[in-house]
């Protein structure tokens, strides 16, 4: 019997707990990198957000696009990241002919903090581009001379 325990692995219940430095460690390397793009992601929308907080005057076109970009991409990085995942695991679990539940819920809680974390900085840079618009719009009954774009007739 205690051969048998020896061989498990540690008796220890806290021994082998998830927690979240060990689920971002132990992901695949493409996974890691996605969060690393995110993680980029979100130090952009800092950067953009403080030139525009530290400048005065009217907010650049660039910063618009670019937080609109991030808006757009972020989520799908993540939902990208999630998909590898999952699809790295279902064909683990094929090639070996065997299904470890354990290893599925870690791939699960992988997946679901990448589609999380994506979804944040998607988030942060829709609020940053609301912000980024109000001032635009605050601006332009402040100081009123931008020129309207010429509209294309139908």
């Amino acid at each position: 019997m205690t051969q048998e325990l020896s061989m498990i692995g540690p008796t220890s219940e806290f021994s082998s707990r998830l927690t979240l430095s060990r689920l971002v460690l132990d992901m695949d390397p493409v996974v890691q990198l996605n969060l690393l793009i995110l993680v980029a992601f979100a130090c952009l929308l800092i950067v953009l957000a403080a030139s525009e907080i530290l400048t005065e005057g009217r907010v650049k076109s660039g910063t618009l696009v670019t937080t609109t970009t991030l808006a757009l991409l972020a989520p799908l990085m993540g939902v990208y990241a999630a998909a590898y995942n999952l699809m790295n695991t279902f064909i683990g679990g094929a090639n070996t002919g065997s299904v470890n539940l354990a290893i599925s819920y870690v791939s699960f809680a992988e997946s679901a903090f990448c589609i999380g974390f994506g979804a944040l900085i998607g988030m942060f840079a829709l609020v940053a581009r609301m912000a980024f618009k109000l001032r635009e719009a605050r601006d332009e009954q402040e100081y009123g001379d931008r020129p309207e774009t010429p509209r294309k007739n139908p």
